[in-house]
């Protein structure tokens, strides 16, 4: 393991908790000893995508994860998150920090069970207001339910001050920018309190939370 992990040695990391009817969305940091979590669930997100990449499993069935998949707990500017929905895992997102206060969502991930619930625009509210500043997200272009979750979900969050252009690196698609509310939290500081939300343990500028993976495509969410 990285000896710059640290406390993800420890309790897992709560980023947040929302209230949700009866059900709580939770996005945790995943430490290295539970990445084949992510593994796993990497197998059913490929699955997905394939229908818009055309990917094929190899001979034993299986998708492949991608080369930035490790880099994401060795590298400082990646973090690999959970979903979790009541305590039970519903998906995943890896977000990466392209520069100081410019983040992405590079990998984005909800269980069909719980899509069109409001899962995934809760995860991806905690991921925005966890990291302050400008956001980046980008489809590829063949992907049309991502491409109509995340406009409906950054237009939300933005109250529609967002833009939208074409990236022309992977995933080649639209694009949308974007800056975060004024009340998400400081850069460098804690998360605001509020009802049914745990202050993070996690300071993105002094505990080396942890890491994400390259830009790639998202499966649609809701």
């Amino acid at each position: 393991m990285h000896q710059n992990l640290g406390p993800l040695d420890g309790p897992a990391i709560f980023i947040a908790v929302v209230p949700m009817r009866s059900q709580s969305v939770e996005v945790l940091l995943v430490p290295e000893g539970e990445k084949d979590l992510l593994r796993n669930l990497m197998q059913a997100y490929r699955h997905d995508l394939s229908e818009f990449t055309g990917e094929a499993p190899n001979e034993w069935g299986e998708f492949g994860v991608g080369n930035y998949f490790d880099v994401y707990w060795l590298e400082p500017e990646r973090y690999p998150f959970k979903v979790l929905v009541s305590g039970e895992v519903a998906g995943f997102a890896l977000v990466r920090e392209l520069e100081p206060d410019v983040h992405s969502i590079a990998e984005f991930f909800i269980l069909r069970r719980h899509r069109r619930s409001g899962v995934g625009r809760e995860a991806a509210f905690l991921l925005f207001d966890q990291f302050p500043g400008s956001w980046h997200v980008a489809q590829d272009r063949h992907n049309v339910p991502a491409q109509r979750f995340w406009r409906r979900v950054i237009a939300e969050y933005s109250e529609d001050s967002f833009e939208e252009t074409l990236s022309e690196s992977q995933p080649v698609g639209p694009q949308q920018t974007f800056m975060t509310r004024p009340d998400s939290s400081a850069a460098g500081g804690a998360r605001p309190r509020g009802p049914g939300h745990l202050t993070s343990d996690c300071d993105r500028h002094g505990l080396p939370c942890r890491e994400r993976v390259a830009l790639v495509n998202w499966v649609a969410v809701q």
